[in-house]
């Protein structure tokens, strides 16, 4: 999955909004490096998914995902409007979390897929 055109494509996506936040916005510069470096996560796992016809986030099942998205998405619209910011950091601070966790679910989900590939079977827990 870390391959050139995954480090390419993320570092690639991460300059872009990373200057159109700072420069459109006028964000602060580390939420919207975070920001930038969530986007380019995102932007480097999904072409790798579709390439190989398996989507990360099906993989979790549909339970998992719709738990995934309202917490998501439930954090960055509703956190950032109760905090009372001005807006631009309350839109810097939703994107971060919306980036944020869907770039962690789809690296997790990735790794669950990339790790059923090695036909390497895992051991069930000893208790």
């Amino acid at each position: 999955m870390f391959t050139r055109r995954f480090t390419l494509l993320a570092l690639a996506t991460t300059t872009v909004v990373y200057g159109a936040l700072v420069l459109l916005l006028g964000a602060a510069p580390v939420t919207t490096l975070f920001t930038g470096l969530a986007a380019g996560a995102l932007a480097g796992v999904i072409p790798s998914a579709i390439r190989a016809g398996r989507f990360p986030g099906s993989y979790a099942g549909r339970g998992a995902t719709a738990v995934a998205s309202v917490v998501i998405l439930g954090s960055a619209l509703v956190v950032p409007a109760a905090l009372g910011l001005d807006r631009t950091t309350q839109l810097s601070l939703s994107l971060l979390v919306l980036l944020t966790g869907y770039a962690a679910f789809m690296l997790g989900s990735a790794a669950v897929l990339e790790d059923g590939d090695s036909g390497v079977e895992t051991p069930a827990p000893q208790r």
